[in-house]
């Protein structure tokens, strides 16, 4: 596949045929395809989407597609856990990218996050919670509204109590992504049972890196 030649546009690509056709087109029969209700929750498809969603030049095809971010909703909600893996993958590279996604998510959508941070599997709590770390820094008004109660106890909840260290690791990377931004910085701050659970987590051995 050739480039675009210089003035057109970079959402474009010269495809077999000679034709400069947009990102949007290449990737559309594909996203049609997979975003079928059936599809998407097979986990080789899931992988896919995934690594696709990591490339930033399918943003644009990813949004164009009626129902795509609905069904990665679904997907996060899945019995796999590969798919659930990948959903949530999914969805944080779109978020990270994309203000629009973020924006349903925290919006809209919480019950979804609720619901997989509730999940007895530490493996879906974990992609939860890194798709909390990557809302929590695409802005200071999302780091904000992902702050509601039962997010902040939850978080801090698994700091403190949790017995996978996978789970504390990520749930104190989503609570230090919120706190980069100064409001709910300072909410944190006026938290008295914070410091003693931090200074807790630095006495023992978890690897938080």
């Amino acid at each position: 596949i050739a480039p675009a030649e210089d003035g057109m546009q970079s959402g474009s690509y010269l495809n077999p045929g000679g034709v400069f056709t947009s990102k949007v087109q290449k990737w559309g029969p594909f996203f049609s395809l997979a975003f079928r209700s059936s599809s998407c929750q097979h986990p080789l498809l899931a992988s896919a989407i995934a690594r696709i969603a990591k490339e930033s030049s399918t943003h644009e095809a990813f949004m164009a597609e009626k129902g795509a971010v609905q069904q990665l909703l679904a997907m996060a909600l899945s019995d796999s856990l590969i798919v659930v893996k990948q959903a949530c993958s999914a969805l944080g590279s779109l978020a990270s990218a994309t203000p629009a996604v973020a924006q349903r998510l925290v919006d809209s959508e919480q019950a979804m996050m609720g619901s997989l941070l509730k999940s007895t599997q530490p493996a879906a709590q974990v992609s939860a919670l890194r798709l909390v770390a990557s809302l929590a820094l695409t802005s200071a008004s999302i780091s904000d509204a992902l702050l509601t109660d039962a997010i902040y106890e939850d978080l801090l909840g698994r700091c403190d109590t949790s017995t996978e260290p996978p789970v504390q690791r990520y749930a104190l990377l989503a609570l230090g992504n919120i706190a980069f931004h100064r409001k709910p910085r300072l909410r944190l701050q006026a938290d008295k049972r914070l410091v003693p659970i931090l200074l807790k987590l630095s006495r023992g051995t978890v690897s938080y890196t």
